[in-house]
């Protein structure tokens, strides 16, 4: 083997060379990136049941980068097309200006969970929205919309949390202050299995005061599949000090024998109007 000596220009260049090596590969590359996505019908949302729920999602970019940015759609657990959208360099877009409707769920499915690659200029959030539109066809004695509002309505929207990295094996994801800050509401706990076998989850609902066990329950979720739990809820079991701010606060525990995420939302439904809705936050 030959020695070559390069001398201290020939250094300073092959470390200039590998220095603009690694940038470029790191503005070639971004950081993974989870998102809830959903499509699905709700309950009715007045006495007559002339209009009902419509839950959807959608993802906003912002480019604060000097050139375009792509973003990889890498897989998802429902059927997608699309493989990348661009954001324009200084502009913002979101997965429904770009796509419509054409790469979310279906309704059959009406959850589903979908895996990007974001680059590291390009900020990303993700919200849950609210509509409220009319049954089709028209029951008996319900008013006949008229444009600008013959199609769904916006109602309300709540940030949902955008997940980094899975959850090992067996970690507890921790949702805090999973309700609606006291007042009563329905919960509701979405879990993706990212493996490709079976995943045995187990939620507890766990009430402020004392931190017990209020609920417990335990799915079955499958392979590269989200399961969604229902029917969890912040009533007052009178168990807290009447009155104290822990009454009726409560944290969710999700833990899965597979890699996982999960996703808590709470919904309070009057009976004469519209849900108030949100969302919390893993740590």
């Amino acid at each position: 083997m030959t020695n070559v000596n390069l001398g201290k220009r020939g250094r300073t260049a092959t470390g200039f060379l590998a220095a603009t090596v690694l940038l470029l590969a790191g503005s070639m590359y971004g950081d993974d990136a989870w998102f809830l996505r959903m499509n699905a019908n709700g309950a009715p949302m007045d006495a007559l049941g002339c209009t009902r729920a419509y839950w959807t999602d959608d993802v906003v970019f912002f480019n604060s980068g000097l050139s375009d940015a792509r973003v990889s759609l890498l897989d998802a657990t429902y059927p997608i097309a699309a493989q990348s959208l661009t954001v324009s360099a200084g502009r913002s877009t979101s997965l429904h200006e770009v796509f419509g409707s054409t790469e979310d769920p279906g309704v059959e499915r009406r959850l589903g969970v979908l895996h990007a690659d974001i680059p590291h200029d390009v900020a990303v959030t993700s919200r849950m929205l609210l509509y409220a539109q009319q049954v089709s066809p028209i029951a008996q004695g319900c008013p006949v919309a008229i444009p600008p509002y013959y199609g769904p309505a916006p109602f309300s929207t709540t940030a949902l949390p955008v997940r980094r990295n899975l959850a090992s094996a067996n970690q507890r994801q921790i949702h805090l202050a999973a309700d609606l800050a006291g007042i009563e509401s329905r919960i509701s706990a979405v879990i993706y299995n990212a493996s490709d076998v079976a995943a045995n989850a187990l939620i507890e609902l766990r009430r402020g005061c004392d931190d017990s066990i209020v609920e417990q329950r335990q799915v079955i979720v499958p392979a590269r599949t989200v399961s969604q739990i229902l029917g969890m809820t912040t009533a007052d079991d009178h168990a807290c000090p009447q009155g104290s701010a822990a009454a009726l606060r409560r944290t969710v525990v999700v833990m899965a024998d597979q890699p996982s995420l999960s996703w808590v939302t709470a919904t309070q439904q009057f009976t004469a109007g519209g849900p108030i809705l949100g969302a919390s936050i893993v740590y």
